[in-house]
Parts: structure tokens; sequence; C-alpha cells
């Protein structure tokens, strides 16, 4: 199917501004990326679907790494800046379902509820605080192939000096996910953040953590954003509301 017709199709889904360009990885593989488009991780997946269906035809996709880059716009409005998504994926042959298997039975109790918490935050302190070695290490094995140490550090020293010595931060809400369909088994909780520090007025955003087996915790993804003191300062309340969802503060 010609890359031409593929991106005709996305675009019907997405944004008017959004582009698709497919890349032929591996046998029966492929990255899909989306960019310009000012959706959501959701609606990022809905807008490539008649893509994926026209890459695999007869087969069945198989849907692999994602990846999200977004720029807040807190000039504006709080307009969020178009995006870029990539999406790995794999053709595969259609097979005979299965009956799935009941999800085993899971109740956090409140020691362990303090004790995810308590590695959230160590994690939030070196990420946001600028330990890049620290913070590398608690991250899972997938997490640390797809970012290598040095690559790491860089990031989290950029991010240090934006936010200005070791942020306030606490956790105010946890989400507890237990084997979850299309992913890899394990216990997952996600633990959104809020906080703040000398240059941002709100620190806020999420950390996931997995356990495997008997494992210990590892960090399998984090998204944080923030709103500087100045812009806080004088933007009026709708504005500072709006802002502040787009970076998923919980308060």
């Amino acid at each position: 199917m010609a890359v031409a017709l593929m991106i005709a199709t996305a675009l019907a889904q997405a944004s008017p501004t959004a582009t698709v360009d497919v890349e032929e990885i591996g046998p029966a593989e492929f990255r899909v990326t989306l960019k310009a488009f000012d959706g959501d991780e959701r609606e990022s997946q809905t807008a490539i679907a008649g893509v994926v269906q026209q890459i695999c035809g007869p087969k069945l996709p198989d849907w692999g790494k994602f990846e999200a880059t977004r720029q807040i716009n807190v000039a504006k409005n709080a307009k969020r800046t178009p995006a870029k998504f990539v999406q790995l994926i794999r053709c595969v042959e259609p097979t005979t379902p299965e009956s799935p298997a009941p999800r085993r039975a899971f109740a956090p109790d409140a020691a362990m509820e303090s004790a995810v918490k308590a590695i959230a935050l160590g994690f939030l302190s070196d990420h946001e605080g600028g330990d890049g070695t620290a913070s590398w290490n608690l991250l899972s094995a997938p997490m640390k192939q797809s970012h290598p140490i040095a690559d790491w550090r860089a990031r989290v020293r950029k991010r240090a000096a934006a936010i200005g010595a070791v942020p306030e931060l606490r956790i105010a809400k946890l989400t507890w996910y237990v084997d979850p369909p299309n992913g890899p088994p394990g216990i997952f909780v996600a633990l959104d953040f809020v906080g703040r520090s000398i240059k941002q007025a709100h620190l806020c955003g999420y950390v996931v953590l997995v356990r495997s087996g008997e494992a210990q915790w590892t960090v399998s993804r984090i998204e944080s954003g923030s709103i500087p003191v100045e812009v806080a300062r004088t933007a009026s309340s709708d504005h500072l509301a709006q802002v502040k969802q787009a970076i998923r503060c919980v308060e």
C-alpha cells in the first residue's frame, strides 16, 4: 500500500496539520510517526489506526513501543503545542483466540502503598533534582534500553536547571493495574505527583512503577511538566487552571 495513501487516511482522522511517516524497520515491522498532532496519546493511536490496518493488510497489528513528545506553551492561553508520536508496529498472522486467563487477585495494603510512595518520591527527588545516575538506576530494563545513561543524565540536568534547587513534592493519587491487557504481566502503580520549586510554581506529572514476580519496583514511565513562577503570578485563574490540567496536576 502506498505511503501517500496511508498518510491521507491518517490525516482524515487526525488534525489538519498532522503528517504521518511510515518506515519499514524489519520483516513485517514498521515505525509509524505522527507529527504536528494536537490530540493526546489515545487520540494519536486512533488517528493512525487506518494506516496500521493498511500496513498489515490481512495480518493483525501487534502494537509495540510507544513514545510521545510534547511541549506545553504556557504563554498562549495554555494551548498545547502539536506533538510527535512514534508507534512501533509488528504485523503477525492471526491466531485462534484463547480464553483470557483470569486476572490474579491483588489488593495492596497500607504498607505497600507507603513503600511505593517512598520509592516514587525518592526517584522524583533525583529526577527533578538533577541526579541523573541515581534516577537512571531505578529505571526498568526496557526504560534503560530506550534511554542510555548519558542521554538520561543530560535530560535530567536540563530538567533540574529549569526547576532550580531540589523541589518540594508529594504524591497526590495512586492508581493500581494488575497484568494489564496488551502489556507485559506485572503489578503496576501510577503515582500522580504535585509540587513546587524556586523557579516553578507548579510541578506536576506521574510516575509508573512496575513489579514483575518478586523483583523490586522499578520505574517504567515518567511524565512531568511545570508552570514557571512568573507565569503563575500573572495568569488569570482560568488560564492557570487550563495549564494545570494540561500537565496533569492532581489536587
